[in-house]
C-alpha cells in the first residue's frame, strides 16, 4: 500500500511539474505594429523631440551669444556693438530702462562715431 501512494504521489508531482514547463512566444513587433495608439505616440515622441532640439538650438545660441558678451553680465534688453567679431561697446539693461529713445541713440551715435 505504502508503495502504490508513493507511486501515485511522484506521478502526480511528475505531472505537473511537466505542465509547468509550458510556454510560448509572442511577436511583440507585430502585436505593437497592430496598436492603433502606436501611431499617436510615434507621431507625439517625434514632435516632442523637435521640440527639445529646438530648446537646444536656442540654448546654444544663448551661450554663444554671452562668450561674445564677457564681461557683460547677461541681461535684458541690452545692446552691443562689435567691430572684427570683438565686443566693442555694451549699453547694458541700467543704461537703457529709464531713458529716451533718443539719449540711447545718441549713445549710439557716439560709440558710431568713435569707432568708425
Amino acid at each position: 500500500m505504502k508503495k502504490i501512494t508513493f507511486l501515485a504521489l511522484l506521478s502526480v508531482l511528475t505531472l505537473t511539474s511537466i505542465a509547468q514547463n509550458k510556454f510560448g512566444h509572442i511577436d511583440s513587433q507585430e502585436l505593437l505594429l497592430l496598436m492603433p495608439e502606436r501611431k499617436t505616440a510615434e507621431t507625439e515622441v517625434q514632435e516632442f523631440a523637435k521640440s527639445l532640439e529646438s530648446q537646444l538650438g536656442a540654448m546654444t545660441a544663448t551661450a554663444k551669444a554671452r562668450e561674445y558678451m564677457a564681461p557683460f553680465p547677461p541681461s535684458s534688453p541690452s545692446i552691443a556693438v562689435f567691430k572684427d567679431g570683438k565686443l566693442v561697446h555694451c549699453i547694458e539693461r541700467h543704461h537703457i530702462e529709464g531713458r529716451s529713445a533718443e539719449m540711447i541713440a545718441d549713445n549710439l551715435k557716439d560709440c558710431f562715431d568713435q569707432i568708425c
